[in-house]
């Protein structure tokens, strides 16, 4: 569940070939996901490593450990009238005694209420919905992980879940579309931001932490490009940047004034029609060893493992 993988040997000792890659956000503490009003600015509790977490899409910046921000508000669970039972790891949230509709052997982890009290978000392990102050769901949408905690800005219009993946991610509230996602390397020192179009910001290093999986069927090994690769078409900090303001909660506007701002359109295209290329080698096949330099003269120097180098072995 890590997720890691290692090897266990006869005697039951244990090695750890690879950790966890992401943050932990899977904290009992349902008060530690903070956002600014505007939800700009977003803090959550790491468990492991543990770290106090802060990134801010403004001043495109990762802080780890600061000092507490009296502007960063935690999520309103509590509202008179609202008797909201069972959401922290229960199978059977209720509100006011009525049950809120779950899938089966489905669990609740988070809750927010909207800030005018007429609404309410619910994340779990597999969804974030929203309901009524009646009980009445609104809209439902699958995640990519357990919503360990969510939060919704003052502002009202923006909710933000903090998922087993390692990511924070706004929705907007009317109706639950997924606008932008950040992750953060564990280090705290990379960190990349993206919206489901594929537009990104990123710090240095950042572009190698995100990627297509391209499946090539059963028989073929799939293919991984990093966002890097694209970087000419995808890097949008522009994008990016106006995404969460009031007047745009909207990709497609947030790309429209960037646009405009640059005077040139953005040409829409598959990431499919412009994957790089993927080299194979054909000959020879798998292991071989050289025993010279390489049989091209205008090369500089001999192959990497041939007996020129000094460094003769098996090379793929």
């Amino acid at each position: 569940m890590g997720p890691e993988f290692g090897i266990v040997g006869k005697a039951g000792e244990t090695r750890i070939l690879q950790p966890p890659g992401q943050l932990d956000f899977s904290t009992i503490d349902t008060n530690h996901l903070l956002l600014s009003k505007d939800a700009t600015t977003v803090e959550g509790l790491s468990l492991d490593p543990q770290h106090r977490v802060r990134f801010s899409l403004r001043e495109r910046r990762v802080e780890l450990d600061s000092e507490t921000d009296t502007g960063l508000a935690p999520a309103v669970t509590e509202v008179p009238g609202l008797a909201i039972t069972g959401w922290k790891g229960s199978l059977s949230p209720a509100l006011n005694g009525r049950a809120l509709e779950m899938d089966h052997d489905e669990s609740a982890h988070s809750l927010a209420v909207a800030p005018d009290g007429k609404s309410l978000v619910m994340g779990s392990d597999w969804t974030v919905r929203k309901f009524s102050a009646d009980g009445h769901r609104i809209w439902s949408d699958a995640t990519e992980s357990v919503v360990w905690s969510i939060n919704i800005a003052r502002s009202g219009e923006v909710v933000v879940p903090a998922e087993g993946d390692g990511t924070f991610r706004w929705r907007r509230l009317s109706d639950g579309v997924e606008l932008l996602a950040v992750f953060i390397s564990r280090d705290g020192r990379r960190w990349v931001a993206w919206t489901p179009q594929s537009y990104y910001d990123a710090s240095a290093g950042g572009d190698d932490l995100i990627g297509w999986h391209v499946n090539n069927g059963p028989d073929h090994a799939p293919d991984f490009s990093a966002v890097g690769q694209f970087r000419e078409r995808f890097y949008r900090p522009d994008v990016i940047e106006h995404v969460l303001d009031s007047d745009t909660l909207d990709v497609d506007k947030a790309l429209a004034k960037a646009d405009e701002a640059r005077r040139r359109k953005t040409e829409t295209v598959a990431v499919t029609q412009i994957q790089p290329p993927v080299m194979e080698i054909l000959s020879p096949r798998g292991e071989f060893r050289t025993s010279g330099v390489a049989p091209y003269p205008d090369l500089p120097c001999p192959l990497p493992g041939s007996a020129g180098d000094g460094n003769q072995g098996a090379n793929r």
